[in-house]
């Protein structure tokens, strides 16, 4: 059985997978949502500190989403799809900092700058 970090990543897959298509299945896309918008939920009532970086990702992945901007809803997606292992202890945030920087530079944006404290 999955657990909460992998179900979200799984999502973000599809997420990443969805605005990769040249076909958007609406559908799809609204069970996928509701399913993040579960595990966000699940994991702001967690005790596990790292999960504020992933609430973060999600956050924003939805306010990208909104721009209607296929090109960064996908990067962002592309770009956070494998953070929920840093909680799962495969990774830290550190390991994310190239393709930060890149998806930032890319989209004139400065996702994730409050975070680069924590590379150093």
């Amino acid at each position: 059985m999955l657990n909460i970090y992998e179900k979200l990543q799984n999502a973000l897959i599809e997420i990443r997978y969805l605005y990769s298509e040249n076909y958007f299945d609406e559908l799809r896309f609204q069970i996928i949502k509701s399913n993040i918008e579960n595990i966000r939920e699940v994991l702001e009532n967690e005790s596990n500190k790292n999960n504020y970086i992933l609430i973060y990702c999600i956050d924003n992945l939805f306010k990208i989403i909104n721009e209607n901007n296929i090109q960064k809803t996908f990067d962002f997606a592309d770009m956070i799809h494998n953070m929920p292992e840093i909680c799962m202890g495969k990774r830290n945030l550190k390991s994310f900092q190239a393709e930060i920087k890149t998806f930032n530079k890319k989209h004139n944006s400065k996702y994730f700058m409050g975070y680069f404290k924590i590379f150093s």
